[in-house]
């Protein structure tokens, strides 16, 4: 989260774990004779061991995400108001659980594995910091979406739900490249101030909070025309139009705004 310059991080002055001498956070335990062992001797049993640490974290990933699973799930029933009748609806929106539970799930070994890097290395930048985070979102921007394509039949179709949901979070995930680009280049070279911290940490809210308003059809387009219109009017109210933009817009404001209406209205279903 700071300086990343090789002489301040040591990783020059660092021997390799399977090497005389190497050492990591754990291993090795063995003491002496497995620092006498065999280079390839080692490489081996850590292989193992790593294979071992996958096993353990796929088994605890899975786990927790079945527990959010079970808490993005949940149901309840509420009254109508005003009428003898009840509806069932989920108790977290989608939108939110998708963005916070579920990829906070499926991200949980990463956050664990860069925090716990961070903290060993008092505040510094290591092999698993800036470059885990990138290459991760670009291995979720590119393999899994286009999995995801392939894996459609063929004859079926899959469309966007949420234009809006998908637009606001397709922004951010661009956005956040540019922008750790920048705190990391060029408004502090090589370091991560604790400003520039807080600000990206609030950055998830107002992505969360976007999204959910995109998702209740709150923020869409039409809305947006309509607040933007109607302000103009406002502040233009008692003043002759001047330029031809203005008279255009004074000529057509009440039918733009009707049509805007007439879009956020559903038509009845045919039977």
């Amino acid at each position: 989260m700071a300086d990343a310059v090789p002489s301040k991080r040591g990783a020059s002055e660092e021997v390799a774990i399977c090497h005389p001498g190497g050492h990591g956070q754990i291993l090795p335990i063995g003491g002496e004779w497995e620092d006498n062992l065999h280079t390839r001797a080692r490489v081996f049993l850590y292989l193992l061991d790593m294979l071992h640490c996958f096993m353990g974290i796929s088994i605890v990933s899975d786990r927790f995400m079945s527990g959010i699973e079970r808490i993005t799930g949940i149901q309840k029933t509420r009254r109508i108001p005003g009428t003898p009748r009840y509806k069932t609806g989920a108790v977290w929106n989608a939108t939110v659980a998708n963005l916070t539970l579920m990829a906070l799930g499926s991200s949980a070994p990463e956050i664990l594995l860069s925090l716990n890097n961070i903290l060993k290395r008092n505040f510094m930048e290591g092999k698993l910091g800036t470059p885990s985070i990138v290459g991760s979102g670009a291995f979720n921007l590119f393999i899994i979406i286009a999995i995801s394509i392939n894996a459609v039949p063929n004859g079926k179709i899959k469309y966007i739900k949420e234009e809006g949901v998908y637009a606001i979070t397709a922004f951010f995930a661009v956005f956040a490249y540019l922008w750790m680009f920048l705190i990391v280049s060029v408004i502090t070279p090589n370091e991560v101030s604790v400003w520039e911290a807080v600000l990206t940490f609030l950055f998830f809210p107002l992505l969360v909070f976007l999204a959910y308003l995109a998702d209740i059809h709150v923020l869409t387009i039409e809305n947006i025309k309509a607040f933007v219109w109607k302000r103009k009017d406002e502040r233009s109210e008692g003043q002759e139009p001047k330029t031809w933009l203005e008279k255009f817009r004074s000529a057509h404001a009440l039918a733009l705004l009707e049509s805007s209406k007439t879009r956020n209205v559903k038509e009845p279903e045919k039977n």
